[in-house]
């Protein structure tokens, strides 16, 4: 799911648009995302749907972490994961579920365990984007141990099951080691049997960042980058291999008049190879600043939603170009 910027239209004054996909969608041989009108934190919609279970169902048990948590004035800047997700677990069934995402301050949730799924004002000025996993136990167990490495900052935790050791180490929000390894690479399986490739970054890993270190020689292809990137990271036009990363500079989404932005408009965080038809989604930024920070991102093969996001890519800072634009503030 890609949240719009906001935008002001003429007539209708402030809209709230974002697009959808899912992995229903992926054999329907799609032409342009599915463009929703509503705001993703309306009644109906994807994402108030998915985490008002939490609130209608109080044996869920929910961790959430976010680098600038709601309620909080400061900002964890180094040496902490650069990292925003929920995980609502249910431990009845042994089952779950994971967002990662890119939204700052978000979700609140208050002393009682309530998410607030209201996103606001503050959060609806730029682009971003959310990933929905639905997992069994195992493979949870598998990215709380790629989490454990990156840092979070954890606000909110009501896990009380203590046989998802890992899941339970996390919601205590660890600090990164500086001891542990500097990445780890995890490959597990939705209930859906997609095959998902998760990376995950020390932020003690100062020499490294997670696309040209961690994520191109695992994928063995360059990559195409969204991201925010203040300050710029130029693109990394000689990785071993004779692969590359360069940076989106701007997307047209569904040929709609309010679908086109550049980077600096957007929060997001997601990227595709060039020439295989990986997907990604993640929370970190190709910007200098993110050698102090840990964070993760998710690969996985799909064919449609690849030539999708590929489809809506209008320019790139590409490595043939002669100089490239830097942007310090």
């Amino acid at each position: 799911m890609i949240k719009y910027p906001l935008k002001t239209d003429e007539k209708t004054g402030e809209t709230h648009r974002y697009v959808y996909f899912d992995s229903a969608m992926s054999s329907s041989n799609l032409k342009n995302f599915e463009l929703r009108t509503n705001y993703v934190d309306i009644v109906g919609e994807a994402l108030y749907e998915t985490l008002n279970q939490a609130n209608k169902n109080s044996d869920l048990e929910v961790i959430a972490w976010n680098d600038e948590p709601p309620f909080s004035t400061s900002y964890i800047s180094s040496h902490n994961a650069h990292s925003k997700g929920v995980i609502v677990y249910d431990k009845a069934t042994k089952t779950g579920l994971y967002i990662p995402h890119s939204t700052p301050k978000y979700p609140a949730i208050d002393s009682k365990g309530v998410i607030n799924i209201t996103v606001g004002t503050g959060q609806r000025i730029y682009g971003q984007n959310y990933l929905c996993m639905s997992l069994d136990q195992k493979n949870l167990e598998k990215i709380a141990e790629g989490l454990l490495l990156t840092g979070v900052t954890v606000y909110y935790n009501s896990l009380k099951d203590t046989s998802s050791s890992n899941l339970y180490n996390l919601g205590k929000g660890p600090l990164a080691s500086i001891s542990a390894e500097n990445t780890k690479t995890i490959q597990f399986t939705l209930s859906s049997r997609l095959n998902i490739v998760g990376f995950f970054k020390n932020p003690y890993y100062e020499s490294g960042f997670i696309f040209e270190n961690v994520m191109v020689p695992f994928l063995q292809d360059s990559l195409l980058v969204e991201s925010w990137g203040r300050p710029y990271q130029a693109p990394s036009c000689d990785i071993a291999g004779g692969y590359q990363t360069e940076n989106i500079k701007t997307i047209q989404l569904c040929n709609d008049e309010e679908g086109s932005w550049t980077d600096v408009d957007d929060h997001s965080k997601w990227a595709i190879t060039k020439t295989k038809k990986y997907v990604c989604s993640g929370d970190m930024n190709r910007m200098t600043s993110q050698d102090l920070r840990g964070g993760s991102f998710f690969c996985f093969e799909d064919t449609n939603f690849w030539s999708l996001l590929n489809g809506i890519i209008r320019s790139v800072d590409s490595c043939s170009a002669k100089s490239f634009l830097y942007f310090t503030n």
